[in-house]
């Protein structure tokens, strides 16, 4: 049986990856299908099934399928019917499955589809149509063809070259050995760093995407996605940059999650601090081109300006485990002189995943005061969204913000009786709706509960039959913010990833 191909452009990678046999990741990773029919497809005698979602990436490790017949309108009874992957199967693994009269529904993983290359892969990349075969105990048997998507992955192991960030990527898996270290790629800083990964993350190094200090009369060098320092006597760079200090006085602190500190008078004029702006909303790293999701760097004095910490992006749909990691966002110091320069704002750290394990440090504090009278920067802002009971972490400063969680192992994936219970973790007495939209033309159903005083809720839910996909959003003093665990990526046309689809299935029996 011939094979379709699915094309998808992706944009040329931009991760340094120093020292590493098998490491290779994809930037903006674009999903455009353009599908090239070869030919040669036997018609299954039941028909071609529909089936939702139609794409898989490689790494994932819990993706719901839900395939359907028109058995209401005289098509194959699916009862009993058992669903099998047609020669892909060591690739990709049905981990669970049920069928009835009308749907079946499937749990799967998918493992290595593709070798390392060791380099990485120039659009186009070739997305293998896998085919997925029905097949009931008596009568037709049908086909539901899958597009999964190759990523490769990141293993870095050596300690004496580190990975440099840049822009946003999307992979398989990504791991860090103990000693190694991942740091700002300065040949474009323009966007936050962003990295996608649909597997799991291990983190045992040091990523550092801290904001530059400066040194005398020489300004900080930006984070990803964020403000330099001042110049001498000049404001820093930022929607919430510092002034810059005249005749003698210090620099003002970058802002940005919090406020920073004016520059001193001494013999002259200090800068005065920037304001704070931007949100913790995770929907401004998810936008390629913002610009209010990173630090400020701080003004100048007699000496410069520190600069602004990085905004960056973690999110696993598997899992993220850390081993002493560090995570550091931090903003520069300022530098000295006869007065100081302003020191850097913290940027930002957003954390995701269905859960968080290990020990680590987070650290998006506002850089220091340059000498005789610089202001320090403010902080910037810490996100986590997952299950955190397996986790160790020391925080700076110590706060964060919890966007809204559901308990993976709380779900059943695939439902046999519509009933379910979800349960999760959220900012602690805040509103929160669980929105249930239904993809195979049955009741959408939304469920309010308000939070406990501990974080914890747990709703009752009815599901209809078919795929549906959850999205749990809360809501803090007017601000929205939505829940990022799932088990696929969300794409938007011809964007990047913006976000993440959490798919479940019901196949009742009485249906």
């Amino acid at each position: 049986m011939a094979l379709r191909r699915a094309i998808t452009s992706l944009a040329a990678a931009g991760l340094i990856l120093a020292g590493c046999n098998e490491n290779t990741s994809q930037e903006d990773a674009v999903i455009d299908l353009v599908t090239e029919d070869s030919g040669g497809f036997e018609t299954p005698p039941g028909g071609w099934a529909r089936i939702i979602p139609n794409t898989a990436f490689e790494g994932l490790t819990w993706l719901v399928i839900g395939i359907e017949s028109q058995a209401i309108d005289g098509g194959p009874d699916l009862t009993g019917a058992l669903v099998s992957v047609e020669e892909f199967s060591d690739e990709v693994l049905i981990r669970e499955q049920a069928c009835n009269r009308a749907r079946c529904a499937i749990v799967i993983e998918v493992t290595e589809f593709m070798g390392p290359v060791g380099q990485p892969i120039p659009p186009p990349i070739e997305a293998q149509n896998v085919m997925l075969r029905i097949e009931p105990p008596s009568g037709d048997w049908m086909v539901a063809t899958l597009a999964v998507f190759p990523l490769d992955f990141t293993d870095h192991f050596t300690d004496t070259m580190p990975l440099r960030l840049k822009g946003h990527y999307m992979m398989s898996s990504f791991r860090m050995a103990a000693g190694t270290r991942l740091e700002v790629n300065t040949t474009d800083i323009s966007n936050p760093g962003r990295l996608f990964v649909a597997g799991p993350i291990e983190i045992a190094g040091v990523v550092d995407l801290s904001g530059g200090d400066a040194e005398g009369s020489t300004e900080g060098a930006a984070g990803l996605g964020a403000g330099a320092g001042g110049a001498a006597s000049s404001a820093g760079v930022g929607p919430g940059a510092g002034l810059g200090g005249t005749g003698g006085g210090g620099g003002g602190g970058g802002s940005y999650g919090g406020t920073g500190m004016d520059g001193e008078d001494g013999g002259g004029t200090g800068g005065a601090a920037g304001a704070s702006y931007g949100e913790i909303n995770i929907e401004c790293l998810m936008d390629p081109d913002s610009r209010n999701c990173a630090g400020s760097g701080g003004g100048g004095g007699g000496g410069a300006g520190g600069a602004g910490g990085s905004g960056f992006l973690l999110l696993s749909l598997d899992s993220i485990t850390l081993a002493d990691a560090v995570i550091d966002v931090s903003g520069g110091a300022g530098g000295d002189g006869a007065s100081g320069g302003g020191g850097g704002s913290g940027g930002n750290a957003f954390l995701l995943a269905p859960t968080i394990s290990g020990t680590a440090t987070i650290d998006s504090i506002g850089g220091a005061g340059g000498a005789s009278g610089g202001g320090a920067g403010g902080a910037g802002r810490i996100r986590l969204d997952s299950d955190l009971t397996g986790a160790d972490l020391t925080l700076q400063p110590n706060f964060y913000f919890p966007g809204p969680v559901i308990d993976k192992s709380s779900l059943e994936l695939i439902d046999t009786d519509g009933a379910m219970t979800v349960s999760g973790w959220a900012e602690p007495d805040t509103e929160l709706r669980l929105a249930v939209d239904n993809l195979s033309d049955n009741p959408d159903r939304n469920y309010d509960v308000v939070a406990g005083s501990d974080g914890t809720f747990t709703l009752d839910i009815n599901v209809s039959p078919g795929i549906s996909k959850m999205i749990l959003t809360q809501n803090v003093g007017g601000l929205i913010s939505r829940g990022f665990v799932g088990n696929t990526f969300q794409v938007a046309g011809t964007t990047a990833v913006v976000g993440t689809i959490l798919y479940i299935a019901s196949v009742p029996d009485s249906e």
